[in-house]
């Protein structure tokens, strides 16, 4: 009894140890991780839905609800453009099935600048969060071509640049946007692994 007792403790610890977060069914939160600390004001979020049997995904950040989208029938699903607020954001995401609520998973993003007193210092323990890293692009290369280089962006079409893909809400979202930015010209300035 003893043993078995102390099989599931270390167990259950070495679960609690596993970076992704899963509540409640196979619905859970991969990038960016809880407790993460990003530059950014728009960040791309990755699910993974498992098997679940949900037929729309809800975001809401600071609770603040967002909109409804049917999830991908994919292993992952990437939402582009969830915006946080300086400082802490508690990302919440549901899962419905015929209208009720079956699956949840939360995250903590905290979104660092220099330009907010309110978001100038995160909190103990939280992890500054970078994107464009062998193990994050793994998750999302089976459906997105992640391979960059300053030769492969095309000069006749800025349009068709492979950072668009994930990062087109910069444009539409913000009312200023930085000039090589705005003709998806990024591979000018970061390498295939900016930082």
């Amino acid at each position: 009894m003893k043993l078995s007792l102390f099989f599931s403790v270390a167990v259950l610890g070495v679960m609690c140890s596993l970076p992704i977060k899963v509540f409640a069914g196979n619905l859970a939160i991969v990038l960016p991780p809880d407790k993460s600390v990003v530059e950014g004001g728009l960040i791309t979020l990755i699910l993974k839905l498992g098997q679940s049997a949900v037929d729309e995904v809800q975001v809401s950040v600071n609770n603040r609800q967002g909109v409804a989208v049917k999830p991908s029938d994919r292993l992952y699903s990437c939402y582009d453009g969830v915006r946080l607020s300086y400082g802490l954001n508690k990302i919440k995401v549901s899962g419905f099935k015929n209208g009720r609520k079956t699956e949840e998973a939360t995250a903590q993003v905290y979104y660092r600048s220099d330009l907010s007193v309110d978001g100038s210092r995160p909190p103990i323990g939280f992890k500054a969060f970078v994107f464009h890293t062998a193990d994050n692009e793994g998750t999302c290369a089976p459906c997105h071509q992640l391979s960059f280089s300053k030769s492969g962006e095309r000069k006749e079409s800025p349009d068709r640049s492979p950072c668009k893909v994930c990062h087109k809400r910069m444009l539409t979202d913000y009312k200023f946007v930085h000039g090589p930015a705005a003709v998806w010209s990024c591979l000018v300035c970061h390498d295939s692994k900016f930082h």
